[in-house]
């Protein structure tokens, strides 16, 4: 069950991470530079994907799966705050028309209605289901 809630909420803030990269690179990069970034942006977690697959599953099978997970977690919060800290902060935008307001809670449950939206989220929450089975099942074997 821990892993399918956790699959569920990753489906809402997952998909959030590609737009806000991309709004920094256009806040630090201008349109000389801005296809470069965007193409290195995109491509950097298949890359980071490839590059520690290995380690990361080598890893795993000596300390076990849960304490990997507790570590790579760790060590994602700690690269999050050495980027909070040591990342710069975009300049100020000149907007010329009014600022828009912030996404009300009726807009963000409005998403739920999109057939898209649902599909995506009912496929991540499938997926953590199968691997509580495949756990359970590992467990029992032994």
């Amino acid at each position: 069950m821990p892993i399918s809630l956790t699959c569920f909420t990753k489906s809402f803030v997952g998909p959030c991470k590609v737009p806000v990269g991309q709004a920094l690179l256009a806040d630090f990069h201008g349109p000389e530079s801005r296809g470069r970034a965007s193409g290195f942006f995109q491509s950097r977690s298949s890359i980071g994907i490839f590059l520690a697959g290995f380690p990361v599953a080598w890893l795993a099978i000596r300390v076990g799966w849960r304490n990997m997970v507790i570590i790579c977690g760790a060590l994602g919060l700690l690269y999050s705050l050495v980027m909070w800290r040591y990342v710069p902060r975009p300049p100020a935008r000149t907007v010329s028309g009014p600022a828009q307001p912030p996404m009300s809670v009726q807009q963000a449950l409005a998403l739920l209605r999109i057939p898209s939206v649902l599909a995506m989220m009912a496929m991540f929450a499938m997926m953590g289901n199968r691997r509580d089975e495949e756990s359970s099942r590992a467990r029992n074997c032994r």
